[in-house]
């Protein structure tokens, strides 16, 4: 369950940032598992619509961690993007310390997230997509859009008219 994989790291990553240090026996395992599954991954390996996203994500986490990938980021970075997967590969730059490449990659980004919505194995949504954009933007720096974007989203949110998922209440908690 690649995209659970996914999630974890994020928590990780978080525990790291409040001052935990994750387990060795955990933390460098995972990382490993990262760097394989991203220079195994062809676009279509899962031959589905996370299939770019999870690899952005894979190096936006590696990024964080320190262990950046350039080279992967680069190849991702001239292929054509949704509009979530730029500005998740541009807050990877940025973290990787390359504030032109992430600046330069946002500055090319829309808003544009899909309507659509999955409960089943990769769990996506507008709101869960909208919340990882806000995210990222604000990692890269980006505050017009970024303050649009929050005001859209606290509105659905607060407006009630929609159950969230479990990953789409955490994510727009982690957004916010």
């Amino acid at each position: 369950y690649e995209w659970g994989t996914l999630w974890a790291g994020r928590f990780l990553l978080a525990a790291k940032a409040a001052g935990h240090t994750p387990s060795p026996a955990i933390w460098d395992p995972y990382l490993l598992h990262l760097v394989d599954a991203s220079s195994r991954w062809k676009p279509g390996a899962y031959a589905h619509r996370g299939d770019t996203l999870a690899q952005v994500v894979r190096l936006d986490i590696l990024a964080q961690a320190g262990k950046p990938d350039i080279a992967r980021m680069n190849q991702l970075r001239a292929a054509k993007l949704a509009d979530l997967e730029r500005w998740i590969l541009a807050a990877a730059y940025v973290s990787a310390g390359r504030q032109d490449a992430g600046r330069e990659l946002a500055s090319k980004a829309g808003t544009s997230v899909s309507d659509l919505r999955s409960l089943g194995e990769w769990l996506w949504s507008d709101v869960r997509d909208r919340a990882m954009m806000l995210e990222a933007m604000v990692r890269v720096g980006e505050q017009q859009k970024s303050t649009e974007l929050f005001r859209s989203l606290r509105a659905t949110v607060r407006d009630g008219g929609i159950w969230l998922s479990t990953q789409e209440g955490g994510a727009v908690l982690w957004a916010f």
